[in-house]
């Protein structure tokens, strides 16, 4: 005790450069186990979900790039691939350049119908969610993670892929 800030610091990297990665920041996140997986997956309707800002073009409902407050959904009736001229990452924990060259990096939409059309699973929530996760509280994350599950429960949705930055 006693040692200033710059001091520990100095440790933590000096042990970092070692091999000894440490922390002083205890970890405060509750795990969630997930469910067992659907059986049924050529009858179930499965999701897409992101917290890689994954918008429309211009960010029409402005959804923070950073620190978000919200989630979005957007439809995804008649859309087949997300296309670079109407879809954009908006999110500022990484470079987004390569991911809105292809946003279906983001959000694999081209993939999904692909497996679609193979009748791999059900059929695709006409919805996809999204918000962005850098420097988003988790009480706010939690909130929204509940939020938009009880919606995909409503929807009967019965599988999702989450994807991240």
């Amino acid at each position: 005790m006693g040692r200033t800030g710059a001091e520990r610091a100095i440790d933590l990297i000096l042990a970092k450069l070692d091999g000894d990665v440490r922390t002083e920041v205890a970890p405060t996140t509750v795990v969630v186990q997930a469910p067992d997986p659907d059986g049924d997956l050529p009858h179930t309707t499965l999701a897409l979900v992101t917290e890689a800002g994954c918008v429309p073009q211009g960010n029409p409902d402005r959804l923070p790039t950073r620190h978000a407050n919200v989630w979005l959904r957007y439809s995804l009736d008649g859309v087949a691939t997300m296309s670079k001229d109407a879809y954009e990452s908006v999110h500022a924990g990484f470079d987004t350049t390569a991911a809105n060259e292809d946003p279906n990096r983001l959000v694999p939409l081209d993939a999904v119908r692909e497996l679609e059309t193979q009748g791999r699973f059900g059929g695709l929530h006409s919805f996809f969610y999204t918000t962005s996760g850098v420097d988003t509280p988790v009480a706010t994350a939690a909130k929204f993670g509940k939020e938009i599950a009880a919606e995909l429960r409503d929807a009967d949705v019965g599988a999702v892929i989450l994807t991240g930055t």
